[in-house]
């Protein structure tokens, strides 16, 4: 005990009169707990005054806390009247703009608030409108006037309440002449599925199964996520015909490396699946973009 009174009573009583200090700080500059100078204090009777000053310290915490909700607060005030006035300068802008502007912009921007994605930007949605109130125009011509696909516009056009003004006919079935139909008939006879020859002879693979036993597919989609089929194994090799890296080919192709190293490694398997089935459809008159493989 005796190690506390020499100088320990004044420096107590400062440090309590000055109201600034906690017990807990207080204690570090005696060495002693603070239960150490909770008892010290209220042997000294100096409790009153500690009480007094730790009841202003919470009130200047208090206040301080509420000053700075109210800053805050004015901050969001002052934003919120910022964000008002930019919101009226963008509706007031857009109500000036044609009613394709308006619409798309309308449509997407309702869609940002209801959290939920488009697979349109405003560039095609714009272009999708604008050829909308044209009239009279197809599926089939609005798909090629905006670059959405048709599925996708017909979708658009319900959500905006807009599909009354379409007209929505399917084109009539091409006719074939007999020298096409022998040409894709041959596709029977090839290793390849529809969707490998499709990009060979450049027709629709539908086409190909409804005028030939061919069936859909590939056999090379299952490997890489779907990354490598034929026609995108006939890519590869081509690429590194004309001196691509191995990198700038999984860049240009968009694909990943592990499935341009699996086309390079059975590249001889592959190229003799190729080469058999466009010698069975072109027969003699091979074009010159596949010479390269023979």
């Amino acid at each position: 005990m005796a190690r506390y009174e020499s100088g320990t009573h004044a420096c107590l009583e400062v440090m309590v009169n000055s109201r600034k200090m906690t017990l807990q700080a207080m204690g570090g500059k005696l060495g002693v707990s603070r239960q150490r100078v909770l008892q010290m204090i209220k042997k000294n009777r100096m409790y009153d005054v500690w009480v007094q000053g730790a009841n202003e310290r919470k009130e200047s915490r208090r206040i301080e806390s509420a000053n700075q909700k109210a800053e805050i607060s004015q901050k969001k005030e002052l934003v919120s009247k910022i964000c008002g006035i930019l919101i009226q300068a963008r509706d007031q802008k857009i109500s000036e703009e044609p009613w394709p502007s308006r619409k798309a912009f309308e449509y997407l921007y309702s869609r940002k608030l209801q959290r939920k994605g488009t697979r349109v930007n405003y560039g095609n949605m714009k272009k999708l409108l604008e050829k909308y109130q044209e009239g009279n125009a197809s599926l089939t011509q609005l798909a090629e006037h905006s670059g959405i696909r048709e599925p996708v516009i017909s979708c658009l056009l319900k959500k905006m309440e807009l599909p009354t003004l379409v007209i929505k006919y399917r084109k009539g079935r091409r006719r074939f002449s007999h020298s096409e139909l022998e040409f894709i008939g041959r596709c029977s006879n090839t290793i390849m599925y529809s969707t490998d020859i499709s990009y060979f002879i450049g027709c629709g693979g539908y086409i190909i199964r409804r005028h030939s036993d061919k069936n859909g597919g590939s056999s090379l989609t299952t490997l890489f996520n779907s990354e490598l089929n034929y026609y995108r194994a006939f890519e590869i090799y081509e690429a590194k015909k004309l001196r691509f890296k191995d990198e700038d080919i999984c860049k240009l192709l968009d694909m990943g490396e592990k499935a341009v190293e699996y086309a390079f490694e059975n590249q001889k398997r592959i190229e003799n699946v190729i080469r058999h089935d466009l010698k069975v459809i072109y027969r003699e008159k091979m074009p010159e973009r596949y010479k390269f493989l023979f």
